[in-house]
């Protein structure tokens, strides 16, 4: 059982984080969803919206091309 538990989420485990074109940091966004209704940073590569969150964690989607 442990086996199977620990394929299944090795691939979450390896998975990179998409790096941004732009991210924008210090904002106020007010999101649909109720669970997490504002955010403070978003993540934008090529026409998409890759994260949306708090100004910490949007460190991860920086690069040097960012």
């Amino acid at each position: 059982m442990v086996i199977l538990m620990i394929s299944l989420c090795s691939p979450m485990i390896f998975a990179q984080t998409q790096k941004a074109d732009k991210v924008f940091v210090n904002g106020n966004i007010y999101t649909v969803d109720e669970k997490s209704p504002k955010a403070t940073a978003l993540a934008v590569k090529g026409d998409k919206l890759i994260y949306v969150g708090n100004d910490e964690e949007v460190k991860n989607y920086i690069d040097k091309n960012t």
